[in-house]
């Protein structure tokens, strides 16, 4: 079983179950300490906070690989219609292939 789950079930354990015996619940989080390889658990609050915070990661890293792409797009755009106005091509041409205004097209060099 993966490290990861091992721990979400462990966590979820130690928020969920319940032992009357001090000791027994004392051991029960030493020993859950072992399992999931942190010094301390992870109280409920804490818990989500972490998985929030994985989640906002990974979006982020999503966005900025889109962004990446968009601008790579823009960027393959504007050379290709540079090529273009380079061979002679008329800017309303080129405008109308690439999806760029004459502005923008008059602009590059």
């Amino acid at each position: 079983m993966p490290k990861e789950k091992i721990r979400k079930v462990m966590t979820f354990l130690r928020y969920y179950l319940h032992f009357e015996n001090p000791e027994i619940s004392a051991k029960f989080v030493k020993e859950l300490t072992v399992l999931t390889e942190r010094s301390t658990t992870m109280g409920i609050e804490e818990l989500l906070l972490d998985q929030a915070k994985k989640e906002g990661k990974k979006e982020g890293m999503e966005k900025g690989m889109e962004k990446g792409i968009v601008q790579g797009m823009e960027k393959g755009i504007k050379a290709t219609a540079l090529k273009m106005k380079n061979s002679g091509l008329d800017a309303n041409l080129i405008a109308n292939i690439t999806g760029l205004s004459v502005e923008e097209i008059e602009k590059l060099s």
